[in-house]
């Protein structure tokens, strides 16, 4: 075990409470942490993405509405925005 500088102790208390009010269950902010760790190891893409692209993780819901709006306009569209500048530019 080892000793570990911790700055949010409120956000884990407000953490405990939810979770107690939801649930009914008490945990301690130890197996709160441990719970936490836990998590974060199973989801490990999102911390990598927090990381490195300044916090804007798209969760999987957001991304299926995005791909959603994908459509294929068709055969002969392909070059449809080399028309679109010979329209709009001459």
């Amino acid at each position: 075990m080892s000793t570990v500088k911790f700055s949010k102790h409120d956000k884990l208390k407000e953490l405990q409470a939810t979770i107690y009010l939801e649930t009914k269950i008490s945990l301690t902010q130890q197996q709160l942490l441990d719970m936490s760790v836990d998590i974060l190891s199973k989801n490990i893409e999102l911390v990598i993405c927090e990381i490195s692209k300044g916090g804007k993780i798209i969760d999987k819901e957001h991304q299926n509405e995005i791909f959603s709006l994908i459509s294929d306009w068709g055969v002969g569209t392909e070059d449809s925005s080399e028309t679109i500048d010979e329209v709009l530019y001459g």
